[in-house]
């Protein structure tokens, strides 16, 4: 890789790394290149980004980031992953180091806060943002539903015991 590819790569990675909320960082050590690019799928399907990177590049584009504080995991044969919703970025690197050992959490990070590896562990925990998302319309639309019985039945009562009444008399 020449000069001018270093750069544009590192101006790439700047931007990746000035505009994401959420970067995983991930050492992939023991792994084969056909599980690399299994993931690399996975992770492109999923709108998540993964790209394994040499470090001293990597700290560059760092410098001046919301993602800075990433720096200090970049030892070792690094690759990052990054996302929009951390939660689903989470999942899918956790899920993939389940399955693959090889692949090991470092740390990330999330709105230039530093997490661990337990953090990013407990972070895949969570629902993700479109299961919230349906959990809340699920629980709204329960709410109408039970307001719309709530508020027929007292007028069905009145009729039943009207109805009862006029059939006493």
């Amino acid at each position: 890789m020449n000069r001018s590819e270093k750069q544009e790569l590192i101006s790439e990675l700047n931007e990746i790394f000035a505009s994401t909320k959420s970067v995983i960082v991930v050492h992939y050590k023991g792994l084969t290149v056909a599980q690399i690019e299994d993931l690399r799928n996975i992770t492109s399907k999923a709108e998540v980004g993964f790209k394994v990177i040499k470090n001293s590049l990597a700290s560059l584009a760092l410098k001046d980031t919301q993602n800075s504080v990433l720096d200090e995991f970049l030892v070792g044969p690094s690759a990052i992953a990054w996302g929009e919703d951390p939660v689903s970025c989470a999942k899918l690197i956790n899920d993939f180091s389940k399955k693959n050992p090889h692949l090991a959490i470092i740390g990330g990070s999330y709105n230039s806060s530093k997490l661990s590896a337990a953090d990013v562990n407990t972070l895949a925990t969570l629902p993700s943002f479109d299961e919230l998302r349906g959990k809340l319309v699920g629980l709204l639309t329960a709410a109408a539903t039970k307001v719309a019985v709530i508020s027929r039945t007292p007028a069905t009562n009145v009729i039943g015991v009207l109805g009862a009444y006029s059939k006493k008399a």
